[in-house]
Formats: C-alpha cells, sequence, structure tokens
C-alpha cells in the first residue's frame, strides 16, 4: 500500500452504515439496521469491527484495503449472492481513497 501510516487508512476511525436487508459479514448474519463499523489494527492485520448504536459488538472481518483512483464521491455497499445469502463483500466510505474489501 502507498502509506505505511494506519490513519491514512482510515484506521481508528468509526462510521455509521444502515443494512437494508439481512447480510452476512465474516460469517455471521447481521440483521437489517444500522450499525457502527470500526476499522482496528490487530497487528498487520485490517479488522472491520460491526457493532450495533448500543456498542454490541457484532461481527468482525478480516479486510484488505484496495487503493482507489480519487476519493469517493459517495459512500457505497458491494454485495454478491453466496448459496442464496446476501454477503457483504465491501464498503467505500465517501471521502476515502481506499475500499474494505472482505
Amino acid at each position: 500500500l502507498a502509506s505505511d501510516n494506519p490513519k491514512a487508512f482510515g484506521v481508528g476511525q468509526t462510521r455509521n452504515i444502515t443494512l437494508i436487508s439481512p447480510a452476512k459479514v465474516g460469517g455471521t448474519v447481521l440483521p437489517a439496521g444500522e450499525y457502527k463499523v470500526e476499522h482496528v489494527m490487530e497487528g498487520e492485520n485490517h479488522i472491520m469491527v460491526f457493532k450495533t448504536l448500543r456498542n454490541e459488538a457484532k461481527a468482525r472481518v478480516n479486510c484488505k484495503m484496495i487503493e482507489l483512483q480519487q476519493k469517493a464521491a459517495e459512500s457505497s455497499q458491494q454485495f454478491v449472492n453466496e448459496n442464496g445469502e446476501r454477503v457483504l463483500k465491501g464498503l467505500t466510505f465517501k471521502g476515502d481513497k481506499y475500499r474494505h474489501e472482505f
């Protein structure tokens, strides 16, 4: 990656997302609703921690940082269908230069 500074990747930041329908994150199915997503480092690993708005940890997933050509114009969620389940595969936050890919 272009930077050794974890803050450049949004480490330590907490963002809010809304899942409009249930989605699998890592090995956990999260119900529709609002979540806080915190980007943390564990050694060299980037981890996204999904919590309810009351700070209850619900899911953790390793992520890979994908550099974008320019800062994201809007926030987005990327999903795939795996065996009939809606699986969250990535998050992009408005203003960031990286996409979080799971």
